[in-house]
C-alpha cells in the first residue's frame, strides 16, 4: 500500500519526466549559439514582457515520449493525458526534445498566458481582439501563406481535444509569426502585453 500511495504522490507531482531546463543539448545549432537561449528560463525572460514572463516562469519543460507538445493543465483533457504520462497534473509545457525549438516553446506557452487569460489569472491576450485582427489578416491577400499555415495546423483532431478554446490555437500558431514581426502592426497590439517585441 506504501508503495501505491508514494506512486500515486509522484504521478500527482509530475515526476515521471526529465524536466528541460538546459536547451543546449535540445535546440537547432543556429538558436543554442545565441546567449539569451541557452535556458529555458532565459528564452522567457529575452521574449515575453516581465507580467508575462513572472506568469509562466514556475511553469516548466519536461520530454515526453509523446511526439506532439501539449500544454499540461490547461484543461481536463490534458490533465488527464499529462497524469497517464506520468507528469501529474497542473500546468507544466510538455514536449518531445526531437520536436523542441523556441518555437514551439513560445506556441505552447501562448496557450498558458492565454487560457491564464480566460481563467481570469491575468490580462494578456483578448480574444475578440484577435478574431477582429485575425479576420482582417485574412482579408489582406499578402498573409494567405500565414493564414494557410496557421489553419491547417490549427483545426485538428489533438488541438479541438486538448486546446484551450475557441480560437487558441489561431493566437498559438500566429504567436510564432508576431515574435518575428512577419505580421501587421494591429496584430502585433494584440500581442501587446505578451511580447516584447510587440511594443518595440
Amino acid at each position: 500500500m506504501k508503495a501505491f500511495c508514494l506512486f500515486l504522490v509522484f504521478l500527482l507531482v509530475g515526476c515521471g519526466g526529465i524536466r528541460i531546463t538546459n536547451l543546449e543539448d535540445y535546440l537547432p545549432e543556429k538558436e543554442v549559439e545565441r546567449i539569451e537561449f541557452k535556458t529555458v528560463d532565459s528564452s522567457l525572460q529575452h521574449i515575453f514582457l516581465d507580467e508575462a514572463y513572472v506568469a509562466v516562469q514556475n511553469i516548466y519543460v519536461y520530454d515526453n515520449t509523446i511526439h506532439m507538445p501539449y500544454a499540461a493543465g490547461v484543461n481536463v483533457w490534458a490533465n488527464i493525458l499529462s497524469f497517464i504520462n506520468g507528469h501529474g497534473i497542473g500546468r507544466k509545457v510538455i514536449i518531445n526534445e526531437e520536436t523542441l525549438s523556441i518555437r514551439i516553446l513560445i506556441h505552447e506557452y501562448v496557450h498558458h498566458l492565454d487560457d491564464l487569460t480566460r481563467d481570469g489569472k491575468g490580462s494578456f491576450i483578448d480574444v475578440d481582439e484577435f478574431d477582429k485582427a485575425f479576420s482582417k489578416m485574412k482579408k489582406h491577400g499578402g498573409y494567405k501563406n500565414i493564414i494557410d499555415h496557421i489553419e491547417k495546423g490549427a483545426n485538428d483532431f489533438w488541438t479541438n481535444v486538448f486546446g484551450v478554446g475557441a480560437s487558441s490555437e489561431e493566437m498559438a500558431y500566429l504567436s510564432k509569426f508576431v515574435w518575428k514581426k512577419q505580421v501587421p502592426q494591429y496584430m502585433l497590439d494584440v500581442y501587446r502585453n505578451i511580447f516584447k517585441v510587440a511594443n518595440e
